[in-house]
């Protein structure tokens, strides 16, 4: 398909993650905080792909995206670690990610139930209205 603006974010996130970055040395920040930017920026992504559908879809887009991506950063680091590809700086930085990200996830999948929730009952109350609109249609 076509490369969509979510996808270069996600992909420039990415980059962060790994220190794949072009902040020059004289520039004074914490690795952390760029972690921080680099989950924010994924979120920032999954929100650009996400936030003209529906609501059903959206959180569930959104469940599916953060789920995945916090599974992949929670096995990544023990791979890479028994690789022997990557220091135990980055994997413990993966692994920071993953805990939040799963928070995320967390919070994406409690409002796709509520959501899922809440239409049932829509659709409860709809089918008793014209139960009763029938009735008192024969009355």
């Amino acid at each position: 398909g076509k490369l969509k603006l979510a996808d270069i974010v996600m992909f420039i996130a990415t980059c962060l993650l790994f220190g794949i970055n072009y902040i020059p040395e004289s520039v004074q920040y914490n690795r952390e905080i760029e972690i921080l930017i680099a989950i924010g920026i994924f979120c920032i992504g999954i929100f650009l792909a996400s936030y003209r559908m529906a609501p059903r879809p959206c959180w569930a887009k959104a469940s599916a995206a953060t789920g995945t991506i916090a599974v992949v950063w929670s096995v990544l680091p023990w791979i890479l670690l028994w690789a022997d590809e990557v220091d135990v700086e980055i994997a413990q930085n993966l692994t920071i990610c993953s805990s939040i990200m799963w928070v995320i996830f967390l919070g994406c999948f409690l409002r796709l139930r509520y959501i899922r929730r809440r239409s049932r009952e829509e659709i409860a109350m709809m089918r008793l209205r014209e139960k009763r609109r029938r009735k008192a249609q024969y009355l």
